[in-house]
């Protein structure tokens, strides 16, 4: 059994919406391929799923009809969808008190007023994890209220552990017994701040570095960060014996990433 005819549409305010538009257009289904009933159930289900997912939680399908022709080996599909109004985030209420509520509000993703999608949820909660900041982040979508056409979240963070520590040993030929140790504090202070310090012993390399980050605009992705390295070395008959100082800005520029860094270094052989 082939498909003769098939006619997939949407209607509603997001019927112009791109991720909508991308799966009509994929065809997925369309005449001439054979009749295949799980792809048939996956568009008819994709074409509420996109559409929530953008936003257009009252989205529904207005027809599914599929006519099946056993004597002439013929198939017809027919689906339609109504996406309806596109919601938008309303009040975002934040239970947590690891770090101030201004610092958390420019982590979110999401802001009131703004188009209420599932990506944008994922996104904050990506990041959330990933600022160390936090052992546990649980983002949850309220009711729709359907008189405003708006969906209430709460965000609720537990704090991670402040201080983390690693240590290691090993044996190399060039280096004899060697170590490190590093030290993390992930929040200095209800800003965000971060230290980390590094220690790195054996017989030819000492080094000691000192990093301190502090968060600026986009607190997940964008910080002024001063470091610090004393550093002795010993290669054969050469020693040497280095101090630097140095300061550097992280920023995002669109889908760029722009680091600006100075640098002052003293070393003696």
């Amino acid at each position: 059994v082939r498909l003769s005819e098939v006619n997939v549409d949407v209607t509603g305010p997001g019927a112009n919406d791109r991720a909508i538009r991308e799966l009509l257009e994929a065809d997925a289904i369309k005449p001439g391929l054979r009749l295949n009933h799980g792809t048939y159930e996956r568009v008819k289900g994709n074409l509420v799923r996109v559409a929530k997912n953008e936003g257009y939680l009252d989205a529904r399908l207005t027809k599914h009809d599929l006519v099946i022709d056993r004597v002439e080996r013929r198939a017809t599909v027919d689906l339609e969808a109504d996406t309806g109004e596109r919601y938008s985030f309303g009040e975002i209420d934040i239970a947590q008190d690891v770090i101030t509520d201004e610092a958390m509000r420019r982590l979110l993703r999401m802001h009131p007023g703004e188009p209420y999608t599932l990506d944008t949820l994922l996104r904050t909660q990506y990041v959330l994890d990933d600022t160390q900041y936090f052992s546990v982040v649980d983002i949850e979508s309220a009711e729709p209220d359907r008189d405003t056409l708006t969906v209430p979240v709460t965000v609720t963070a537990e704090p991670s552990r402040k201080h983390r520590y690693a240590a290691a040993a090993g044996y190399g030929t060039d280096t004899k017994v060697r170590g490190k140790f590093t030290w993390d504090n992930r929040r200095v202070n209800e800003d965000g701040h971060k230290f980390r310090l590094d220690l790195l012993g054996s017989s030819i390399v000492k080094d000691l570095t000192g990093r301190y980050a502090i968060p600026v605009m986009d607190i997940a992705l964008e910080k002024l960060e001063f470091t610090g390295t004393l550093r002795d070395e010993e290669l054969g008959d050469t020693e040497s014996r280095r101090a630097e100082v140095g300061a550097g800005l992280t920023q995002v520029l669109g889908r760029w990433q722009r680091v600006l860094q100075v640098r002052l270094s003293n070393e003696r052989t």
